[in-house]
């Protein structure tokens, strides 16, 4: 209804939505849906062209063709990133317990 030139308001009273905003809210979700499954495809589809790209990579590398580590070496980074699989560590930075520290300031 947006791409036909209609309000924000009138898509709202048209859909029963309470106000407009309501309205706009839903048409934002739905696009971030798609929006996040189109990336999901794409992503998908690069993975594949990556691992078929470094099955060959490995093959000549196991041939012994030395100039194919490096691109090897980047194809296998490539597809660590956009696996996640470098993502930053967790660290857990809370207090296990707590202890009464005294200090005789004058001896400091």
């Amino acid at each position: 209804m947006k791409m036909k030139g209609h309000t924000w308001q009138e898509i709202s009273d048209a859909l029963r939505f309470a106000d407009k905003s309501g309205a706009r809210q839903a048409a934002m979700a739905v696009i971030h849906r798609v929006d996040s499954e189109l990336a999901e495809e794409y992503r998908a589809v690069h993975l594949e062209r990556l691992e078929q790209m470094i099955r060959v990579l490995q093959e000549k590398v196991d041939g012994g063709d030395l100039g194919a580590h490096a691109q090897l070496r980047a194809h296998l980074e490539r597809e660590a990133k956009l696996l996640g699989l470098d993502s930053p560590e967790q660290v857990d930075h809370r207090v296990v317990s707590k202890a009464l520290i005294h200090v005789d300031v004058d001896r400091v």
